[in-house]
């Protein structure tokens, strides 16, 4: 199997190199930027986004696919989800209904002029594509709309495929040894592929201390994506020690505690404790920062603050 690997590896690179005498334009970078909002009105999320491929590409970036997928199905209620026009409501009407209970309904509530899209059936995946995206230019005008709480999601930028795969031996062309394995696997080498905060759905038979322990999962994961940021004395004092983040440290205790609590089944001193964790979310947000003192001892970004910020209310008004 391994040497299967190997060898598909070796062809794509083959044809990668060699096609049409050059090499094929690729997103060797891309950034992302998220800010979650919620509607009480309208009872749902809205993630705005806003993309940045950076100047080191050699492509343009003509496809955004987020990750919308289940991880156990589940039907989820469609009413009150907004859409920018009835093209895309009526892409969302037809593709959804085919794979139903498998991927979260999302709505998508403003795209930059002359793109649309809607789910994947293939990637399971909110798929956007319009005019590209060149090296060093931003798009700023992504927002979509779900019923689900913030959660961490994979994000994949693609180039127009079509102008590679017209450069590329026909699936049926007998003469030649590309496969269909092979054409998806330089495909895939061209596209830039990292993480963003998009929408997800706890299971019905989650316990409180499971979505505690998920926001502990996501206080740790940001840390590590750098959405929570040290100020730099501390940052450098964790590089040399290998110790964890200071504000990473602080926010545990909180979680820890909260814990506690739960397994003693004490839900009002927990929930007094996951309070407490949101006043410090609130008091370490960047935003919130006024006369510049988060970007001297540290911060959490708008990606850490919905993560945190959401998933604990969240738990704090199933406690009641």
């Amino acid at each position: 199997m391994k040497s299967k690997i190997v060898l598909l590896i070796i062809i794509s690179m083959f044809f990668i190199s060699t096609a049409s005498g050059q090499e094929f334009p690729r997103i060797k970078k891309a950034t992302i930027k998220s800010r979650v909002l919620y509607s009480l009105q309208q009872k749902l999320f809205f993630y705005k986004y806003t993309i940045k491929n950076d100047i080191s590409s050699t492509g343009g970036i003509s496809t955004f696919n987020l990750d919308v997928s289940l991880v156990k199905e589940k039907v989820i209620d469609t009413v009150g989800l907004k859409f920018q026009n009835e093209l895309l409501r009526n892409i969302f009407r037809r593709i959804y209904s085919l794979h139903k209970g498998k991927v979260l309904p999302v709505g998508v509530s403003q795209v930059p002029e002359d793109w649309d899209g809607g789910t994947s059936l293939r990637t399971f995946g909110l798929s956007l594509f319009g005019p590209e995206i060149l090296p060093g230019n931003t798009l700023d005008s992504i927002e979509i709309n779900c019923v689900g709480l913030p959660s961490i999601r994979k994000v994949t930028f693609k180039i127009a495929e079509d102008t590679v795969i017209d450069q590329l031996p026909g699936l049926e062309d007998t003469t030649s040894i590309m496969t269909e394995a092979q054409r998806d696997s330089i495909l895939a080498s061209l596209a830039y592929t990292t993480w963003t905060v998009g929408s997800n759905v706890y299971a019905d038979d989650i316990s409180f201390v499971g979505i505690l322990d998920s926001i502990k999962s996501y206080t740790e994961r940001s840390a590590a994506l750098k959405w929570i940021v040290d100020k730099k004395e501390d940052a450098k004092e964790k590089d040399d020690k290998k110790k964890d983040s200071k504000i990473v440290k602080e926010l545990m205790k909180y979680l820890d505690k909260a814990r506690e609590q739960l397994v003693k089944n004490k839900t009002k001193e927990a929930k007094k404790k996951l309070e407490e964790f949101v006043e410090k979310v609130e008091e370490d947000y960047h935003e919130n920062d006024k006369d510049g003192e988060k970007e001297k001892r540290g911060y959490l970004t708008s990606e850490a603050y919905a993560l945190l910020k959401y998933n604990a209310e969240y738990l704090i008004e199933q406690l009641k």
